[in-house]
């Protein structure tokens, strides 16, 4: 459902030749799963746009969700590049809600690679970044605590450390839900 209204969206901007919103839009068309090879030539042209308006947080995001978008279709090793260059205009610009996804993701590739240490560090580094920055959700969307639970567990399953149970709730509330660009 969603998808269908950001396609509007993406058609209306389109239209008014409003690159900043075209690229948001193409952006937020890569938040889920789908046809790989299409989701990821939206994100090549939200990431030729943003690099033309010079627009770092956007660009940290792309490449988040291309990092995303590989995992979901088993390309690991390209899958963690993006995720090293989101976090790097991420790391930049201070961006700590991207850096907070970055972690999060990244532990899902590493996870599913088997590299079950480097999960761990990933989900640790998600719970030091927000540590400080509890947000409530009020729509109801899954909190990242929570997926960082199911993640959590579902790494506890294969073996990794009891304690990891625990890393993603320690300091943290609620916060917002899967990331998504309104503006």
């Amino acid at each position: 459902v969603a998808e269908r209204f950001f396609q509007r969206a993406l058609a209306i901007n389109r239209a008014q030749r409003n690159l900043k919103e075209i690229a948001t839009n193409l952006n937020n068309l890569c938040l889920y799963r789908g046809n790989t090879e299409e989701k990821l030539s939206f994100i090549q042209e939200a990431i030729t746009i943003n690099k033309n308006l010079d627009a770092q947080w956007s660009l940290g995001e792309n490449y988040n969700n291309m990092g995303k978008q590989y995992y979901y279709d088993k390309q690991y090793s390209k899958a963690l590049e993006a995720l090293h260059k989101a976090y790097e205009y991420a790391h930049n610009i201070g961006a700590r809600e991207l850096i907070c996804d970055n972690y999060e993701y990244s532990s899902m590739v590493y996870a599913a690679i088997g590299d079950y240490a480097q999960a761990q560090a990933g989900l640790h580094g998600f719970r030091i970044e927000w540590s400080d920055v509890g947000v409530a959700d009020d729509e109801g969307a899954p909190s990242r605590v929570e997926r960082a639970g199911d993640l959590t567990c579902s790494l506890k399953q294969k073996g990794v450390d009891q304690h990891l149970v625990r890393l993603g709730c320690l300091d943290i509330k609620r916060v917002h839900g899967p990331a998504f660009r309104r503006s």
